[in-house]
């Protein structure tokens, strides 16, 4: 069940939402000189090689992140300019940040962070690449860990959750969990990873009814941020592909849903020409 690795898709389109999202809302979090604490609940492995076997056989970083950091024009005033000259940093030694790096590169002396990772290849790998005493390192099922772990005791903070979707029970687990944590931590940000994929069209729906749902009924602010990756898979109800994906907020920080549109609408022009 726990076959997911996430280096065979590190830096795809996918990945590109996921971390300009993870950044802006990093971003917010430091605009104030409190504490706040992140909750990564799928953590992965910290971190990725270019030269990784696995990533150069999909060529899914090539088609992503690399594409778009050698074709993005002039974006330095904007949230992609400032994800793009992020990740260039670490793309000049060879690498490609996963959420954990991104979230370590933000943190200040008084923040903290949570990594969860269930698979037991992956949580080896990212105890190695993040070594950090603000970062507390959790080999365990993120739905079981949030229960344990929130409010956090830095109640400012946001979590991320990106399952793999391999099993459609992700679905309905992810729904619950974070049903559950807007009882307890009502103040947290709320970030989900969700794929599109045509035969899983009802089981995405119900997810998301259930978690805004529940959000509108304790007048919680949410939105959806969706990128459309293949504009064909998006019309072929055949297609059993990725045909893109989408993050869902609960409480979201001020502006985030204009400065992520804004990056996602010219990524798409960048990747897709679309």
């Amino acid at each position: 069940m726990l076959s997911y690795r996430h280096a065979f898709h590190a830096g795809n389109h996918a990945d590109i939402l996921k971390h300009i999202s993870l950044m802006l809302v990093l971003e917010s979090m430091c605009k104030k000189d409190k504490p706040f604490t992140a909750i990564d609940c799928n953590a992965g492995a910290g971190f990725y090689y270019l030269d990784d076997e696995r990533l150069v056989k999909t060529g899914e970083a090539s088609e992503g992140v690399m594409k778009l950091l050698s074709e993005a024009g002039d974006e330095s005033l904007s949230a992609l300019g400032r994800y793009i000259s992020f990740v260039r940093n670490y793309v000049e030694n060879g690498k490609y940040p996963g959420s954990p790096e991104i979230i370590r590169s933000f943190l200040r002396e008084q923040d903290r962070a949570i990594l969860m990772e269930l698979h037991n290849s992956e949580i080896e790998i990212l105890k190695s690449h993040i070594s950090d005493e603000r970062m507390a390192i959790h080999h365990r099922d993120c739905y079981e860990g949030l229960k344990a772990l929130t409010p956090p005791a830095i109640k400012r903070g946001f979590l991320l959750m990106d399952p793999s979707y391999e099993v459609t029970s992700d679905y309905e687990n992810a729904a619950n969990s974070l049903v559950a944590v807007q009882k307890r931590w009502n103040v947290g940000v709320q970030c989900l990873w969700y794929p599109l994929l045509h035969h899983r069209q009802m089981e995405l729906s119900t997810m998301l009814e259930r978690i805004t749902g529940e959000a509108e009924r304790k007048g919680l602010e949410w939105f959806c941020q969706e990128m459309i990756a293949d504009s064909e898979g998006e019309k072929d109800s055949e297609s059993r592909g990725l045909y893109g994906s989408g993050m869902l907020f609960v409480n979201p920080p001020w502006k985030l849903k204009e400065e992520l549109s804004a990056s996602v609408d010219a990524v798409k022009k960048i990747l897709f020409k679309f």
